[in-house]
């Protein structure tokens, strides 16, 4: 969780530049920047709703929102193609209720339900983290 004094900072940071290159962030860069972070936010989201359905049903499942937002991740490679064959492969780890994932080194890594709703709460921090930011940054941008 952000703390007031992270709040602090980033403002900090942002009156720097300002005052470095003499104008304000381009309210456009800013609405780019937080359209990728929602998109890479909420296909996080997905794929763990998706991982938790597909361990309690044992069966792969993926919500239709994933499914949209894992084309939009492929169409503007947000997310390299390796780590998508990752989140693919713990689809079927999770349909199959394995207790481990593999990576393509053949390295192995705990996986199991604990780890899906892990990996949830952490994407709801990194999410309202991430509100926070939004509102400082397009408190300092310009029109």
């Amino acid at each position: 969780m952000l703390t007031q004094r992270d709040i602090y900072e980033l403002k900090r940071v942002i009156k720097e530049y300002n005052e470095r290159t003499g104008s304000r962030i381009k309210r456009s860069d800013i609405d780019a920047l937080i359209r990728t972070v929602e998109i890479v936010n909420e296909y996080y989201y997905e794929l763990g709703q998706s991982l938790l359905t597909s361990w309690d049903t044992k069966s792969k499942f993926t919500t239709g929102n994933f499914d949209k937002l894992l084309t939009l991740v492929k169409k503007y490679e947000i997310r390299k193609p390796e780590k998508i064959g990752m989140d693919l492969a713990c689809l079927d780890a999770a349909a199959r209720n394995q207790n481990y994932v593999q990576d393509e080194q053949g390295r192995k890594f705990e996986f199991g339900r604990e780890m899906i709703l892990k990996k949830l709460r952490e994407n709801e921090i990194s999410r309202n983290n991430f509100d926070q930011i939004k509102k400082v940054l397009y408190a300092d941008s310009d029109q």
